[in-house]
């Protein structure tokens, strides 16, 4: 297990916890840095002077929040949030693929590329679900 000082826990003997480790620890970077504006999504920052302080979403996550809020049932709300999570498991494949082919550092590459089966097959799960759902 690598934990922090937030509490967020990955367990390294999974291989997806290995490859979700650097959100894991972005997350928690984040946090104390940014003050949670982790990629400007928006999260709950939980640092100890300001507990439950909120930050500002961007034009794009506000977009997709309110798709989210504005679904009129439970299926419709599946369907946008299985579609938006296959766009970002989508997003995250491409930014490994790219970091593994021309990333500036050779342990980050190595990193990326025994990352990318395990992001990929993430990836086929969620757009595989949103073809069923329609999303």
């Amino acid at each position: 297990m690598v934990s922090d000082n937030q509490g967020i826990k990955t367990d390294l003997s999974n291989p997806v916890g290995f490859v979700l480790a650097p959100v894991t620890i972005a997350a928690n970077l984040g946090t104390s840095i940014v003050g949670g504006a982790l990629g400007a999504v928006g999260i709950v920052d939980n640092s100890p002077t300001e507990p439950g302080r909120r930050v500002a979403l961007g034009e794009r996550g506000q977009a997709r929040l309110a798709r989210l809020q504005s679904a009129p049932n439970g299926r419709s709300f599946d369907r946008a949030y299985i579609d938006q999570q296959a766009r970002s498991d989508a997003q995250t494949l491409a930014l490994y693929d790219a970091y593994a082919k021309s990333g500036d550092s050779a342990q980050g590459r190595r990193f990326a590329s025994e990352a990318l089966p395990y992001i990929a097959d993430e990836h086929a799960h969620s757009a595989s679900l949103a073809a069923r759902i329609g999303g």
